[in-house]
């Protein structure tokens, strides 16, 4: 079973948002931009920046004592959970307050985006 490369970045963020932290440094590859990206789109993230070549500072978005982010939950299994465009407006009705990440021919999108832009995608990962 592969490790999706954004599971480590959100991994980090909840253990950081846990311990109250106001940043964190990670080390960056390539596979967490799609994540990094759909992340500060979202505005769980504040803001991020490179310190050198390897490492970047995140800084997850707070709201006074508390996070945006409460729960994610990854689903990586063999083979991959592929939700079709009914089997998302299923979803959509019964999960009004979270988002489904999802692995789609457009990139990393919200299910949201996914029922605008009329298509499925493979479950990365959902986020209460």
């Amino acid at each position: 079973m592969r490790l999706y490369g954004g599971s480590f970045l959100v991994n980090q963020m909840k253990i950081n948002i846990a311990s109250k932290n106001f940043f964190f440094n990670i080390r960056y590859n390539r596979q967490m931009k799609p994540m990094l990206t759909l992340l500060t789109r979202l505005n769980l993230i504040r803001r991020y920046f490179f310190i050198n070549t390897s490492y970047i500072r995140i800084f997850p978005n707070w709201v006074g004592e508390r996070s945006t982010l409460k729960k994610v939950r990854f689903f990586q299994k063999n083979p991959p959970l592929n939700l079709t465009l009914r089997s998302l407006k299923i979803l959509n009705t019964h999960t009004f307050n979270s988002l489904i990440i999802l692995s789609t021919p457009r990139g990393l999108i919200t299910h949201k985006e996914a029922l605008r832009f009329r298509t499925g995608g493979l479950l990365v990962c959902l986020l209460l």
